[in-house]
């Protein structure tokens, strides 16, 4: 009898130890979704694994939900650009179809032509030339034309633009073989304009290197609730190296084999959270983020943790700097 007493004893111990548990986790989630409204990232999404039927049904709806108000506010950023595009095309088909015609005059002068000014008038006519097809194609915003995809040498793109801008350090370091499928006048009018902002930005160099979908999903995991920071790959005399900010992807490994990538993150959680619930919204936010920013499948992610202790000494890896 006494026996059967313990036995109930025990397992109402356990449960009431795993309830606590199971709303502290809850909690967790609560503060995720408080700190994503709050820095209005409306794409959050946290997992339903180890949930009841109905929180699982709650917690889909409101993934869903904050998808739902993401293409409501995208939709009315669109609009808004719809009407201003309206205003600004005219003006910019005005103001490039004079530049356009003059640097085209001017190639055709043998005074010119063989001289180190020829390369400098052809960049000007070549950016004004595909900045006013990329300006007719989006004169109507309400009736966007398909992009005409083809075969683009990203690297013929970058020195192509590279010369444009003779005043910046340019570092590239993107393999000469790359194709990418995309419309050409298109892309190369996003990396215009990206080059553009860093101009204005005071930007020194610009630098162009393959290894971006570690930098992104690195930057994409520190953001996440719990996240102190990546981790070097290789620790050495038990301290734990906390990479900068400007190092993230030496945290990461990549792995892109058939269109699918697979992701290696070395991290640092706060002392004190739940590793499961850390692990289980960066797998989540990770996958959801960098499949929309690459276009690819997200294959797997493995998240490696070094153990942390109050006493752990954290820090700064320097060799990187």
């Amino acid at each position: 009898m006494i026996a059967l007493w313990v036995i109930i004893g025990v397992v109402i111990v356990a449960g009431c130890w795993w309830f606590i548990q199971h709303q502290r986790r809850l909690g967790y989630r609560a503060h995720l979704m408080q700190e994503a409204l709050r820095n209005k990232d409306f794409t959050f999404r946290l997992p339903t694994r180890r949930m009841f039927s109905g929180e699982r049904a709650m917690q889909e709806t409101l993934n869903k939900l904050g998808e739902s108000i993401r293409q409501q506010v995208s939709k009315s950023e669109v609009e808004t650009w719809e009407r201003l595009t309206r205003v600004l095309t005219h003006e910019i088909m005005n103001a490039t179809a004079p530049i356009t015609s003059i640097s085209q005059s001017l190639m055709s002068r043998q005074d010119v032509k063989g001289t180190p000014l020829e390369g400098g008038v052809q960049a000007i006519y070549e950016t004004s030339r595909h900045l006013s097809e990329f300006v007719a194609n989006y004169r109507k915003m309400s009736e966007l034309e398909k992009p005409v995809l083809g075969s683009v040498r990203i690297s013929a793109v970058i020195s192509d633009i590279s010369k444009a801008y003779p005043q910046l350090e340019w570092s590239i370091s993107v393999p000469a073989d790359i194709l990418v499928e995309a419309d050409a006048g298109m892309l190369r009018q996003v990396l215009v304009n990206l080059v553009k902002n860093a101009v204005e930005a005071d930007a020194k160099k610009i630098v162009i290197d393959a290894d971006v979908i570690a930098t992104y999903a690195g930057s994409v995991a520190v953001e996440c609730f719990g996240i102190v920071g990546m981790a070097a790959v290789n620790m050495k005399d038990g301290l734990v190296k906390l990479l900068k900010t400007d190092y993230l992807s030496h945290g990461i490994d990549v792995v892109v084999e058939d269109n699918e990538i697979s992701l290696d993150f070395h991290v640092i959680i706060s002392y004190g959270v739940s590793i499961a619930t850390v692990t289980d919204n960066l797998d989540e936010t990770v996958r959801y983020k960098v499949g929309e920013f690459t276009g690819m499948k997200v294959k797997s992610i493995n998240v490696f943790v070094p153990p942390i202790q109050p006493t752990t000494q954290i820090i700064f890896d320097y060799a990187m700097l």
